[in-house]
């Protein structure tokens, strides 16, 4: 009877559903990558597990790869990816990352395998330094002290104009070059350039391996400038006679040829012999002369026309100097030429100031002259803003009386 007691309750009881516990965890995760889209961006990517039971993954990241490394993710990330923002204050030249996968029943696989990643370099270097910029004779001296950050790859010295263009590097100096920059103590370099008489700026950069650049302060000069601009060249001295009636001038042709010689004796100490014939025909000279004359030496023969001529045209001719010159800086900014003068071998000194917009060319003609003096020239140009050339080689002539 107790028999089927038992026996009803068995065949009347409820099925119930029993599930065993899930205690396994994901596998390890792996092909863990990544890359910095920019210098605070990490980008992560890696391969997915393959159990259907992954519900995420963690990222756990360390500045150094012993370090404390710190969960990122504040949720599980549920694909295979994740960008990771660096607070820009975390200045650590790399960055160390490992991640984990959960399952829906929390359980977490192994760390996959650290990766270190290095961050882009863009720090830049310390600041050299440029304390003076100062024109001498021989070009612009820049005085400096190169940055002292150990990544830096070169340095460069730049140059451009105050007013205008760009910047120009005049000297790149590698890093193995430095010592040769370095005169004893002092870290000098001078710009030789041939430079324009206006205000340049100077700057000393810095550049490390990543490009990252630093520079010193700008700095200006001008170029050394002493006032000289150009040079008085081809100096000559003419003598001239202004004919006091020109119609009535007696023996024109023989007057020519006679002025040619004495010119061609002051200025070479020479006479052509063949041109005494010519005296001849025009009856300047008679045949025993021309005989006295080709055996004469040229400053005797040169005394004898001085002479003859003042004794034919003495009367009717006014003697004047001619001076001409070349300038090799006629262009840059030119004023006026000063002349200077001395008379019977008085010092010289200023005689006439020309503005160069009353010459019709490099020449003036001098008519305040008396015959029988020596006349002894200098020349000199000015310039605006106070430039000048150096005075002339002193020339001088003697006027006939």
């Amino acid at each position: 009877m107790i028999f089927g007691i038992y026996s009803a309750l068995w065949l009347h009881s409820q099925a119930t559903f029993v599930q065993l516990e899930d205690s396994i965890a994901p596998a390890m995760p792996t092909g863990l990558d990544g890359t910095f889209p920019t210098s605070n961006t990490l980008q992560l990517t890696w391969t997915p597990n393959t159990e259907s039971d992954v519900s995420g993954y963690r990222v756990f990241v360390a500045n150094s790869r012993n370090g404390e490394f710190m969960q990122v993710t504040s949720s599980p990330v549920t694909n295979e990816q994740f960008v990771y923002n660096i607070d820009p204050k975390f200045m650590v030249d790399s960055i160390f990352v490992k991640i984990l996968a959960a399952d829906f029943r929390d359980n977490f696989s192994d760390y996959s395998k650290i990766l270190a990643l290095a961050r882009p370099d863009v720090v830049a270097p310390s600041n050299p330094l440029l304390h003076h910029v100062v024109p001498t004779p021989r070009g612009i001296e820049l005085g400096y002290r190169f940055s002292e950050s150990k990544d830096v790859s070169h340095h460069e010295f730049q140059r451009k104009p105050k007013n205008g263009g760009s910047w120009e590097t005049i000297q790149t100096v590698a890093v193995d070059e430095a010592k040769q920059f370095i005169d004893g103590n002092q870290e000098q370099f001078l710009d030789e350039d041939p430079l324009r008489r206006k205000e340049y700026l100077y700057r000393l950069l810095a550049i490390d391996a990543s490009n990252n650049i630093a520079s010193s302060k700008v700095m200006k000069a001008r170029p050394f400038d002493n006032g000289e601009r150009g040079q008085i060249t081809d100096f000559q001295l003419n003598v001239n006679y202004t004919l006091l009636d020109v119609k009535n001038i007696e023996n024109p042709e023989a007057y020519k040829y006679m002025m040619d010689m004495m010119s061609t004796y002051e200025y070479y100490g020479t006479i052509n012999l063949d041109e005494l014939k010519y005296l001849l025909i025009l009856n300047v000279i008679t045949k025993q002369e021309h005989q006295f004359l080709l055996s004469s030496k040229p400053y005797e023969i040169n005394n004898f026309l001085q002479t003859r001529f003042r004794k034919i045209w003495g009367d009717d001719l006014i003697p004047e100097i001619e001076l001409s010159w070349s300038y090799d800086a006629a262009n840059d900014q030119l004023i006026d030429y000063q002349i200077f003068r001395s008379v019977k071998g008085s010092a010289l000194s200023l005689y006439k100031t020309l503005p160069v917009e009353e010459l019709s060319g490099n020449y003036w003609i001098d008519t305040d002259t008396k015959p029988g003096r020596r006349y002894v020239y200098q020349i000199m140009a000015r310039h605006l803003g106070g430039g000048f050339s150096k005075r002339s080689k002193p020339l001088s002539v003697k006027l006939p009386k």
